[in-house]
C-alpha cells in the first residue's frame, strides 16, 4: 500500500483500515504484515531508468522541480504529482523542460512523481518486499 495514498477509494482512510485488519489477524494469531510504500527524494537520474528519458532531460526535469521549489531540503516532492501539473498547466513558461515533453514521456514523469510521493501508483520492488512477503510473509 501506498503511504500517502491520495485516490478517494483508498487514502488514508483505506491504509487505517488495512492496518486494523492486519493488526486483528495478528491478534489472532494469523501472519499478516502490512507494508506501507513511503515516499522516496527525487535524484537527477530518476527519469533516466526509462529509455524514452536520456540522463541529460532526466537531470534537466529535476533542476526544473528544485528551481520551482518543488523538491524540500532533502529532495522530496513537497506536492502530489496532480499539484504539480496543475501548476505546469497554469504557467508553462515556468516549467519549459517539463512542459515540451512528448505524451510518452510526460506520462512516464508524472507518474514518477507520483511513485516518490507514495501517492496511489504501481512502484518498483527495489529492496525486494513484495517478493520477500509472497515468498515467506512471517519471517
Amino acid at each position: 500500500m501506498a503511504q500517502y495514498d491520495n485516490a478517494p477509494e483508498v487514502g488514508a482512510t483505506g491504509n487505517a483500515l488495512a492496518q486494523t485488519n492486519a493488526s486483528a489477524l495478528t491478534a489472532r494469531g494469523i501472519c499478516s504484515p502490512l507494508y506501507l510504500h513511503n515516499h522516496s527524494p527525487a535524484y537527477p537520474q530518476r527519469w533516466a531508468r526509462w529509455n524514452g528519458i536520456s540522463l541529460s532531460l532526466s537531470k534537466a526535469i529535476f533542476s526544473e522541480l528544485q528551481t520551482n521549489h518543488l523538491l524540500d531540503s532533502r529532495n522530496y516532492l513537497v506536492l502530489t504529482a496532480d499539484s504539480i501539473e496543475a501548476r505546469i498547466t497554469a504557467s508553462p513558461s515556468h516549467y519549459p523542460v517539463i512542459s515540451s515533453l512528448n505524451l510518452a514521456q510526460y506520462t512516464f514523469a508524472t507518474n514518477e512523481m507520483d511513485i516518490m510521493f507514495a501517492a496511489h501508483q504501481f512502484f518498483s520492488d527495489y529492496n525486494k518486499t513484495t517478493i520477500h512477503f509472497l515468498e515467506a510473509p512471517c519471517r
